[in-house]
């Protein structure tokens, strides 16, 4: 989305929309958690969801409500963009410790406000 964004394809409000859709589908996968068959879907959505709340993307307000601030969806595209490249840059050198790094990220550390629900 990023690149559709920087080449005219969508606007940014185009791209938080597509970015919040992309989130509540990511959203229902913590209602699978525990199925063995989407694991790596549920991983996936744990480390992104990490990445909508140190964007300030997604928050949970004090009343436990879900709330999107879809104006930071660039910060979102570019952190989430920035971990694509690593892997595309581990990849191209064959560097296995480098994947693994990514692929042994704890997701559970990076989400804070699910605890407190």
């Amino acid at each position: 989305m990023r690149l559709m964004v920087s080449k005219g394809m969508i606007s940014e409000e185009d791209a938080g929309k597509h970015l919040a859709s992309f989130a509540m589908q990511d959203l229902r996968r913590f209602a699978m958690f525990d199925s063995t068959s989407t694991r790596p879907y549920t991983v996936s959505a744990l480390h992104t969801y990490g990445v909508y709340e140190r964007c300030g993307f997604l928050t949970i307000g004090d009343d436990g409500l879900l709330t999107c601030d879809r104006s930071k969806a660039p910060l979102v595209l570019a952190e989430l963009s920035a971990v694509f490249d690593e892997i595309l840059k581990a990849e191209d050198e064959r560097d296995g410790a480098a994947l693994e790094a990514v692929r042994h990220t704890d997701p559970h550390q990076a989400v804070n406000s699910l605890s407190n629900l």
